[in-house]
């Protein structure tokens, strides 16, 4: 929830929404999506690497029976998410 000074109130979800997409279909299929929310046991809040974090952890590769290409900008380049 986000107060705006002009006093109205913007209500949203932060999620990190994985996608299957190939260049070859239209059609896209959505996985499941890790919500950006204070975990329990944590003071500090969350955000979206660590719910990157949290979503390949329980998303390994090994998964699929395909070959897998994770795609994102300039906020994964940071060292714990690329390994």
């Amino acid at each position: 929830m986000r107060h705006h000074r002009n006093g109205t109130t913007t209500y949203f979800h932060g999620c990190v929404t994985p996608l299957v997409v190939s260049p070859n279909r239209k059609q896209v299929i959505n996985l499941e999506p890790e919500f950006i929310k204070k975990q329990d046991g944590h003071e500090k809040q969350d955000c979206e690497n660590a719910a990157v974090k949290r979503w390949l952890n329980k998303n390994p590769q090994s998964r699929y029976a395909y070959p897998v290409t994770l795609l994102g900008d300039d906020l994964y380049s940071h060292e714990p998410i690329c390994k």
